[in-house]
């Protein structure tokens, strides 16, 4: 796998856990409120940690 598609799948899930974790955990976001956001977030994190998956199953 290239350097650079490595590097670009840790941003992005360093962003999806960041903004999962911003939307369960603060109010930043006003307009979400109550089970839509946590559910967001969560799909968001569970996202962060497939692609986790796919990185580490494309590394070996």
């Amino acid at each position: 796998m290239k350097p650079v598609l490595i590097a670009f799948n840790l941003f992005m899930i360093i962003f999806y856990i960041g903004v999962g974790g911003s939307l369960i955990f603060t109010d930043l976001f006003p307009e979400l409120t109550g089970t839509a956001r946590n559910v967001l977030g969560a799909v968001l994190i569970g996202f962060a940690v497939y692609r986790c998956y796919f990185l580490f199953k494309q590394m070996r």
